[in-house]
């Protein structure tokens, strides 16, 4: 039987899983960042939308992770935990708001304050150790491709 790294009774598979979809996740947001860079004019504008778009779910999403935790715990602060999980997704509906490089600063902003929290809610025993772990190559590609669009936009 393999290890089991995750500590979830099922050899290391889910946080193997979780890891392989975190970073699937951040390929739209790499291809436009891509695009950006490599297309006419017109591709640059529909890349670097799609991408604020892509970005805006996938920061929602995020908050989810949290929402579900709280409701599976039952405790004492879950209401305020269910509250802050909500912020991600008007952060992310805010960004497409915006102006696209200031949306792109508050996509940003967000992805990294939901990594922060992860880290947080890990340590606490709030989420599982290994998801604070999965979600950090991803956050710092999807950092990474916010930040290329961005300069491509100041360029």
């Amino acid at each position: 039987m393999a290890r089991d790294v995750d500590g979830d009774g099922d050899g290391g598979r889910t946080g193997r899983a979780v890891r392989a979809m975190a970073a699937a996740g951040a390929a739209p947001l790499v291809a436009g960042a891509a695009a950006a860079w490599t297309l006419d004019p017109f591709g640059r504008l529909v890349g670097t939308d799609a991408a604020i778009q892509y970005a805006a779910v996938a920061l929602a999403f995020l908050g989810a992770a949290h929402w579900g935790a709280a409701l599976a715990s039952g405790a004492g602060d879950a209401r305020r935990r269910l509250a802050w999980s909500a912020a991600p997704a008007l952060a992310a509906w805010l960004a497409t708001q915006l102006v696209p490089a200031a949306g792109l600063c508050v996509l940003a902003a967000g992805f990294a304050a939901v990594w922060v929290w992860d880290a947080r809610a890990a340590a606490a025993g709030r989420l599982p150790a290994w998801y604070a772990r999965a979600r950090k190559l991803p956050t710092l590609a999807v950092l990474l491709a916010l930040a290329a669009l961005l300069a491509r936009l100041l360029a």
